[in-house]
């Protein structure tokens, strides 16, 4: 019994992080087909562009904006970029997006972002999936989660050890 709970107790953060990774990739699923439906507006971009942040071994980039626009009259301000929050290395993303945002605001250019008609309080500029990125995660997903729920299930499903003291067995 008490190797089955060490065994456990070591699987459990290799589970944790499958949980997260199956969070993070749902969420961001969920997140894009709940804002299929929401509406193109015009906003202004009051900043954006791009930061990259420095490692010790490699650097990752993460692209920022703030905008307003208008819907009924009402003015908004947001911040969001795109489905994931946060800077990564995975492709050209955040280095593209963030240029691009950074040449539309020097020249004063609006940019068109989608607004939840529902809460326009809620606006996003890339609402789109990026599917190296969730190729990324799942990676952790199914590895991580794999050996964690693995082991557990595994060692909770073998015949009980047979107790060398007990002459019954």
């Amino acid at each position: 019994m008490k190797g089955k709970i060490l065994t456990s107790l070591f699987a459990l953060p290799f589970a944790g992080v499958g949980v997260w990774m199956l969070w993070s990739v749902g969420s961001t699923i969920h997140d894009a087909w709940r804002m299929s439906d929401w509406v193109q507006v015009e906003a202004t971009l009051t900043a954006g562009g791009y930061e990259t942040h420095s490692g010790d071994d490699s650097d990752t980039y993460e692209a920022y904006a703030e905008y307003y626009y208008t819907v009924q009259g009402r003015r908004f301000t947001a911040d969001r970029v795109g489905l994931s929050s946060g800077g990564d290395n995975i492709g050209d993303y955040q280095q593209d997006i963030g240029s691009n945002l950074s040449a539309a605001h020097a020249r004063g250019k609006p940019i068109l972002v989608y607004v939840n008609p529902e809460n326009p309080s809620e606006a996003i500029i890339d609402r789109g999936i990026r599917w190296g990125l969730l190729g990324f995660k799942s990676i952790f997903l199914i590895v991580f989660g794999g050996v964690g729920f693995g082991l557990i299930i595994g060692v909770w499903r073998a015949a009980p050890e047979k107790d060398k003291t007990n002459p019954a067995y």
